[in-house]
């Protein structure tokens, strides 16, 4: 009975590997394919900028690799700027959102960026608006959206008392449109934070976090109630499931968690598991049954795929040029073919009447 039940453990190991296949094959060849003829992305093997529980790790996928960048305890969210050449982190139990470069562990390079107490916010998740040097972060303890300047380091709140369960926040700067993921539901707004609809709902939901394909205009979000990783169109129609769990499969998913999606791949981390894998999608739809075990063993708090521009960022006009905005500048929303900004005020102060000083 014993040897039956060691040669039953050995084969199902052994399918649970051939469903995976190589990084080399699908996730490395994909992003030289989808990288070719972009002066916006590194010709090189992709990379994951990976916020773990106590450090900030580089992800090469070819060969796969691991590199410690940063120490950091209470990690939150992460982003990178890729014109600073920056890295962006927030440290939910400390209050703090701090940036550096890539270069070293706790190099001199290292600086704060927003220090709150964490006894009035916990900053989650933070995006980056590369157009107009602003970054989102999101306090899921004061259920508010905070948006900083990180030139001059002005701070304003966009969102407030709408929220109740906050998990995630992604921005599509182009369209001029920002995803919140509070729980049950998934709300779009204008950048600005007005004009805010829930686009997707279900009473069992647990949707830990988002990512967009800005190609397509479509939407992924991670669901642990379900076990299931689904994606939309920006309005929160034509769904489609991505990966399951699936009983009897060599390969099951049961607590996907965060998510990055560059070119074609869509990265998860399965916290039940403890390991990131990928999945081949085109227009939100799933093109291969097979998915891609990129690294396992880690914890991970969050995740982005490094310098993943496909250009249109890039070459994007900062709506905010010309404007007349005494401290902050904000991207607002889309009108016709472009896309509007507006000014905003400090924390402490307030927009005067003419709607560009503050009082």
């Amino acid at each position: 009975m014993k040897l039956n039940v060691a040669l039953t453990g050995v084969a199902l190991c052994l399918s649970h590997a051939s469903a995976l296949t190589s990084i080399a094959e699908q996730a490395a060849a994909s992003a030289r394919q989808s990288h070719k003829g972009s002066s916006y992305v590194s010709s090189n093997a992709t990379t994951l900028l990976v916020a773990e529980s106590q450090q900030i790790s580089l992800i090469t996928l070819e060969p796969p690799t691991r590199r410690l960048v940063n120490r950091t305890p209470y990690l939150g969210g992460i982003d990178y700027h890729a014109r600073r050449q920056r890295v962006y982190w927030s440290e939910m139990a400390t209050g703090r959102v701090n940036t550096g470069n890539l270069t070293g562990v706790q190099g001199s390079s290292n600086q704060s960026v927003v220090e709150l107490s964490p006894k009035v916010w916990r900053p989650r998740r933070i995006v980056i608006d590369p157009t107009t040097d602003n970054m989102y972060v999101l306090d899921s303890r004061g259920k508010t959206i905070h948006v900083v300047d990180l030139t001059r380091r002005w701070r304003t709140v966009i969102s407030e008392g709408e929220l109740k369960a906050p998990t995630d926040i992604a921005i599509d700067p182009e369209q001029a449109v920002m995803f919140v993921a509070d729980r049950t539901r998934i709300l779009k707004s204008n950048m600005d934070g007005s004009g805010s609809t829930v686009i997707v709902i279900g009473k069992r939901y647990q949707i830990r976090a988002l990512a967009l394909d800005t190609a397509s205009k479509r939407i992924f979000w991670s669901d642990v109630s379900y076990h299931r990783i689904k994606s939309a169109n920006y309005n929160g129609m034509n769904v489609r499931v991505l990966v399951k769990n699936e009983i009897g499969h060599a390969y099951s998913v049961l607590g996907p968690a965060q998510l990055a999606y560059c070119h074609g791949t869509l990265y998860f981390y399965d916290d039940v598991y403890r390991k990131i894998s990928a999945v081949q999608v085109e227009r939100g739809v799933r093109k291969s049954d097979h998915l891609t075990l990129v690294y396992r063993q880690l914890s991970v708090k969050s995740l982005r795929v490094l310098n993943c521009d496909d250009g249109a960022i890039a070459k994007a006009r900062n709506p905010c040029d010309g404007a007349k905005c005494e401290q902050m500048c904000l991207t607002a929303r889309k009108v016709g073919d472009g896309v509007t900004s507006v000014c905003a005020c400090d924390v402490g102060t307030t927009i005067a009447e003419d709607g560009t000083s503050c009082l």
